[in-house]
């Protein structure tokens, strides 16, 4: 019996202290299935595990909040890359790497930038891309007048240094004032027709060249002046521009007029007669004029199977420099020869009001372009100015287009007396 009530105290025993799973995992949650029962629901939610936390971290600190950390937010949304975010203005701005430069997310790989850099240099901007498809010829003339204004002013203020203005006593204050503000109006006023009349050259020199021709001139002083050239150095054809020099360097070279060549000279200066010329050529013959066409450059040469030839302004130009003492001179056949080119027919030149001009003019219209001429050249002479022109064009024929640039290139000419 007694065998009995141990057996049964034994096994009353091992069956309440006999495991159960459900209270052992309470257990582990350090709270027994009574002790559940009377934790209050904010406690038993404070000993949960916050999501995104460590169990050891809800094991050593239960009363922690529920409510993640700033370093938590930041790992699980952390801020982009390529910005940063300034907490007082709340604006975002671009960051910076450790070497000054934007990231590599904005900014341009290097062999992108090397090649941009490269296509730039060749190619230049969008707007000079753009400028060089236009006709460069108004971005010159501009050029041009800036350097002319400058080398003008220059030339001018140096010219008024050395020869001072008439005016009153020198030694007096007052009067070298006056004197100075009227040499300072002065030089204005011409730097003012400088630059109006290179813009009507440049004016006069689009439109032929709109029209698909070319254009060239030269000035070049003789005792004054200055030395004035557009597209001077090339060739045109002269027509009957090449008779005044012809003649002039021919007569000097014989020394007088033949009697029986007189008139063919004549009608062949004034009247531009062809078989006048002829007549001339093939009995005086063209060693003079191509002595004189040699050393000014030219490489045609005349002779009576080719009484015309192809030249340049400069070359033209030069030609009439040469001939310049003769025609002053005071020999017989300079004195003949004179009022004969002071009314050469269709010269541009004849109509500037200056003391007198010797000129010839050219023209010419054919169905070969090559041959299509208007050209007009000489000397101008002015009371203390004398310079030498040649304006040439390949348009057959037409002198309005040539005579607002003689009037134009007289009146800068004028400004340098």
């Amino acid at each position: 019996m007694a065998r009995k009530d141990r057996e049964s105290r034994d096994r009353s025993r091992r069956s309440r202290g006999r495991e159960n799973p459900r209270e052992q995992r309470l257990t582990n949650n350090r709270f027994s299935s009574r002790e559940k029962e009377r934790v209050p629901a904010q406690q038993m939610l404070a000993h949960r595990e916050p999501q995104g936390r460590t169990r050891n971290n809800a094991l050593t600190n239960p009363h922690a909040s529920t409510q993640p950390s700033q370093q938590e937010n930041f790992r699980r949304n952390p801020p982009p890359r390529n910005k940063e975010t300034n907490p007082q203005t709340q604006k975002t701005t671009p960051s910076i790497n450790h070497r000054g430069r934007e990231p590599e997310a904005t900014a341009k790989l290097p062999q992108e930038r090397k090649a941009n850099s490269r296509k730039q240099r060749f190619l230049g901007s969008a707007h000079d891309q753009q400028q060089r498809r236009t006709f460069p010829l108004r971005t010159v003339a501009a050029c041009v007048i800036a350097a002319i204004l400058l080398v003008g002013g220059v030339s001018l203020a140096t010219h008024f240094s050395t020869h001072p203005l008439p005016g009153g006593d020198t030694g007096q204050t007052s009067a070298n004032q006056d004197g100075q503000n009227t040499t300072e109006n002065l030089v204005a006023q011409k730097l003012n027709t400088i630059a109006s009349n290179i813009v009507t050259i440049s004016e006069s020199v689009n439109s032929l060249q709109d029209q698909g021709y070319k254009m060239g001139f030269a000035t070049s002083a003789i005792t004054n002046g200055a030395n004035l050239t557009y597209d001077a150095n090339r060739s045109f054809y002269s027509a009957s521009s090449i008779k005044g020099p012809y003649i002039l360097s021919t007569i000097e070279r014989i020394g007088s007029i033949p009697s029986s060549l007189r008139q063919d000279i004549a009608e062949a200066i004034e009247n531009s007669d062809n078989d006048s010329y002829y007549t001339v050529l093939n009995n005086l013959g063209a060693a003079a004029i191509n002595a004189e066409l040699a050393s000014v450059g030219a490489s045609d040469t005349l002779a009576a199977r080719s009484p015309f030839l192809d030249i340049t302004p400069a070359q033209l130009c030069g030609l009439w420099k040469i001939s310049y003492p003769f025609t002053t001179s005071n020999s017989a056949a300079a004195q003949t020869l004179r009022p004969y080119f002071a009314e050469t027919v269709r010269s541009q030149i004849k109509e500037l009001e200056v003391s007198s001009t010797w000129s010839k003019a050219g023209w010419i219209v054919e169905s070969n372009p090559h041959y299509n001429a208007t050209v007009d050249a000489g000397i101008v002479n002015r009371d203390n100015l004398v310079y030498c022109m040649a304006v040439m064009t390949n348009k057959g024929e037409d002198f309005d287009a040539i005579a607002p640039i003689v009037q134009s290139l007289d009146a800068i000419e004028k400004c340098f007396a």
